[in-house]
């Protein structure tokens, strides 16, 4: 578990700093030094003045004991994002990725601001930060959208970009244009080096946390729990993948046992008195499957059959075979054996399922309740690696079926499509015939698919194996594993 903070959290400089602040050199309604009055009065430390698209510099301003951070926020030309660390000119390039690239080749840092501004909640969409590389991190909480449309909190969407294996930081800024919005909520970095350097240098380890008016007094890491004491708290919780509430903290304090998860990061909340609250950075898990490259197969190519009732087994078995499987319980390898071969003709595409039972008078597969309840293979095909659109075929032991096309979750058929179960002695086997034309508009060729796997167990055990590990959520097209196809 990598802790992004110091040993000796408790005896550090707890340093309040802004990133986001403008002045009349932009649409700041307040002169420059009126600006660091009003923070210096509230006793921060650290301020960056970020108007849009220019650096004013700091010349004849009286820095009244603030450190003065260098800083622009990138505006013309797409969603905002401040450059930290440098007041040179950033070309505002529509290509987000090429401004990125020119803050980092320049000694800065990218923060991307407010995700959720503006009506459509959508100002950083989660698919193209997902795309974007070598941001430190985005804003989480932006102090001038409470006053605005939209909204000025983004903890989904960094808890949806964690999730997907990114490692980002969230900062708190109040992306100050007026008075009242001068100290709505800050950033505490913990340093004892209050240089630019210094705390620039925290910033890029993470070494700071997020707050609205409550103080973190402890963070400590030993013995392979994490304790957080935060004595304003009235509860702390645990926050894991996709947003998951994993453990509670009452009387301000929480120790939270870092080997019960297999989630690729846990960050913490500090809840006080009214909307005073405090974020934690994430403590990323470094053995989690998150950050392992996806898993790769290969479909045979064989003559076309009129029917997958014709594919003999000895053509299955020639075909290239999934067996390594992934307990969601536990996160490692899966117990008991499951195997799924791949082959395809100019017309369809073929997959066979065997799930090895000890025992098959004990499946579950009433289809009384919910399928997902029953022992039962889900596959999920994304043609072409959109990561966006796929389908998902949930078949469970009897050979009742149920397909959904994402996103968003909605039944639908697929024209031509063949299922055939059957239960043999201590496995059951499930395949399925898939014509191209009704899922692709385009024959395979050179194009490579998403695919992934899953088995639930729910007679003997209660469990579910996955092939490419989504973690505590399957709908992960950007985790799929990758289907070639044999030419």
């Amino acid at each position: 578990m990598v802790n992004p903070y110091p040993d000796t959290f408790r005896l550090r400089r707890k340093i309040k700093a802004n990133f986001h602040t403008h002045s009349k050199y932009s649409d700041g309604r307040l002169e420059l030094q009126r600006v660091i009055d009003l923070y210096s009065r509230l006793q921060y430390k650290v301020l960056m003045i970020s108007d849009h698209d220019v650096f004013g510099g700091f010349v004849n301003a009286d820095n009244k004991g603030l450190t003065l951070i260098p800083g622009v926020e990138v505006s013309d030309g797409g969603p905002h994002m401040l450059q930290v660390g440098i007041g040179d000119k950033i070309k505002p390039d529509p290509d987000r990725q090429a401004v990125i690239d020119a803050i980092n080749n320049a000694g800065g840092y990218a923060i991307m601001n407010h995700p959720k501004w503006e009506p459509g909640l959508n100002h950083w969409p989660v698919d193209v930060l997902l795309k974007l590389r070598n941001y430190l991190g985005i804003e989480i909480i932006n102090g001038n959208c409470y006053h605005d449309a939209g909204s000025a909190e983004a903890l989904d969407v960094w808890d949806a970009v964690l999730s997907a294996g990114k490692r980002i930081w969230g900062m708190g800024n109040d992306d100050c244009h007026f008075t009242h919005d001068v100290g709505i909520c800050w950033n505490t970095i913990l340093t004892d080096d209050p240089s630019p350097r210094g705390i620039l240098h925290a910033l890029k380890r993470g070494s700071f946390y997020v707050s609205t008016g409550i103080e973190i007094n402890n963070i400590t890491m030993k013995n392979k729990a994490i304790v957080v004491t935060c004595r304003d708290a009235d509860i702390i919780v645990a926050i894991g993948e996709h947003g998951c509430e994993l453990a509670y903290g009452k009387s301000g304090s929480i120790t939270f046992d870092v080997e019960k998860i297999v989630m690729p990061y846990v960050r913490f909340e500090c809840y006080g008195r009214g909307r005073k609250r405090a974020f934690t950075q994430p403590f990323f898990n470094q053995d989690s499957l998150s950050y392992k490259p996806v898993p790769k197969t290969t479909a045979l190519r064989i003559a076309d059959v009129k029917s997958i009732s014709d594919i003999k087994t000895e053509l299955w078995q020639k075909g290239a075979a999934v067996t390594e499987m992934i307990s969601v319980k536990k996160g490692v390898s899966a117990e008991d054996s499951t195997r799924f071969c791949i082959l395809y003709d100019r017309k369809n595409i073929y997959i066979k399922a065997l799930c090895y039972e000890p025992d098959t008078s004990k499946l579950e597969k009433s289809r009384t309740r919910s399928i997902y309840s029953d022992d039962s293979v889900e596959f999920f095909f994304d043609p072409g690696r959109t990561c966006n659109e796929y389908y998902q075929i949930v078949v469970n032991a009897a050979g009742n079926v149920e397909v959904l096309k994402n996103t968003p979750h909605t039944l639908c058929t697929i024209k031509g499509l063949v299922i055939k179960a059957a239960l043999k002695p201590r496995r059951y086997e499930i395949a399925l015939s898939i014509p191209f034309k009704s899922i692709t508009a385009a024959y395979p060729a050179h194009n490579a698919w998403g695919l992934n796997f899953i088995r639930n167990r729910t007679g003997l055990k209660r469990d579910s194996y996955v092939w490419s590990w989504t973690g505590t959520y399957n709908h992960l097209p950007s985790r799929f594993g990758v289907l070639e196809f044999d030419q």
